[in-house]
């Protein structure tokens, strides 16, 4: 990955929020909810960020869209750090960079109408000042996600999960960004309607050249949909590596734990196979965050020497 192709790189980012109560907070006591993450995203690439609940996901996720500013590190965007830009500066970077949320009913206003909603931050931006050609540019992105133009006179409440994710994506795209984090964008969704998206997704990558962080739980749809995979224990990358690799030859315990539990198809071979169990007294994660390549693009957490897959 040279630094012609790469999109966003994140080094040594750090997350910690301030401790409730009078006494923790003179203590100085802290949340360290992400600790020292580093990885780096190519144009055109899909990155998948998986773990538990908890682990830090949607944390860093809001951190480099600086919507929760890291507390240490930096994120570069297209060359530039975005930790030490102004306001102004860094609302200019933002036409670039969007965000698919979990919840699309929690994204959209519930008293504006679809329409309004998706050409919003043309508004904002102050780009295509001419109602006209902006409505026809919103139909055109409602078109392009897979709704008609009768969707703009539409509020959120008249629409199904699965068309209130597509105005989510639609808006996502109305500034013609070229990276978008999405943060767990279908699982709040009907399994029938995750596929319809997760192929939309796709589709736009194809045909927009764009770049995603694709944060998730579902290994399914992580394998499916992403080009390299980085696990997160605790606030921290354990392993990374290309997703067929990471899914054939995984090899720190924590990622072998999530990929033991996805069921497989065949009740026969899943009662068959090896079941490797959380242990929650067993500690995953590393006093020491630095990733040693152990195969080509293969990075594993390097203060321990793990056993190989049994």
């Amino acid at each position: 990955m040279t630094a012609e192709t790469t999109v966003l790189q994140v080094r040594d980012l750090t997350k910690t929020y301030a401790a409730r109560g009078r006494l923790l907070a003179r203590r100085g006591a802290g949340n360290r909810a992400v600790q020292g993450v580093s990885f780096a995203i190519a144009r055109g690439e899909t990155l998948g960020l998986v773990g538990e609940s908890g682990s830090g996901k949607s944390t860093i996720g809001r951190a480099i869209l600086m919507l929760d500013p890291p507390s240490s590190g930096s994120v570069i965007f297209e060359g530039d750090n975005l930790t030490a830009l102004s306001t102004s500066e860094l609302r200019e970077r933002r036409r670039r960079m969007q965000p698919v949320f979990q919840d699309p009913y929690a994204s959209l206003n519930p008293r504006m109408r679809i329409g309004r909603f998706i050409a919003e931050p043309l508004v904002i931006h102050g780009m295509m000042a001419n109602r006209a050609a902006r409505a026809d540019y919103v139909v055109d992105l409602l078109r392009r996600v897979g709704l008609d133009a009768s969707f703009m006179e539409r509020y959120p409440h008249q629409l199904s999960g699965g068309q209130r994710q597509r105005v989510c994506i639609a808006r996502a795209l109305a500034l013609k960004p070229i990276f978008i984090v999405a943060d767990e964008p279908i699982s709040s969704l009907d399994v029938s309607i995750q596929a319809q998206v997760v192929n939309l997704l796709m589709d736009l990558q194809e045909q927009l050249n764009l770049t995603f962080l694709m944060i998730s739980h579902d290994l399914a749809i992580v394998r499916y949909i992403c080009h390299r995979v980085a696990v997160l224990y605790r606030g921290r990358i354990v392993e990374t590596a290309p997703t067929e690799e990471l899914f054939r030859n995984p090899l720190h315990p924590y990622t072998r734990v999530l990929l033991a539990a996805i069921p497989l198809p065949d009740p026969v071979r899943e009662k068959a196979r090896p079941h490797q169990l959380f242990d929650p007294n067993f500690d995953y994660g590393e006093p020491d965050s630095r990733l040693v390549e152990v195969s080509p693009g293969h990075w594993l957490a390097a203060a321990r020497a793990w056993a190989p897959a049994q």
